[in-house]
C-alpha cells in the first residue's frame, strides 16, 4: 500500500507491524533456518532497542 506523506503524523497500527514482522521470520526460517550468522558487530554498540533492532535486521536483510 502506498501512502502519500502529508506532513500529519504517521500512524501504524501494532497488529500491521506484528504481522510485518512474522511474515520477515518466516521467510528467514524458510531461507536460513532457525539461526543466522551476521559478519559484522558494529551494531551492538547503539544503546537503543529499537536502533539495534532495526541494525539487526539489516543485517540480516543483506545476509538473506
Amino acid at each position: 500500500m502506498m501512502v502519500l506523506m502529508t506532513g500529519e503524523p504517521l500512524r501504524v497500527a501494532l497488529a500491521e507491524l506484528r504481522e510485518s514482522f512474522d511474515v520477515l521470520l518466516r521467510h528467514g526460517e524458510a531461507t536460513a533456518g532457525t539461526e543466522v550468522t551476521l559478519d559484522k558487530e558494529y551494531f551492538w554498540s547503539v544503546p537503543f532497542h529499537l536502533v539495534r533492532l532495526a541494525d539487526v535486521l539489516r543485517a540480516i536483510g543483506h545476509d538473506l
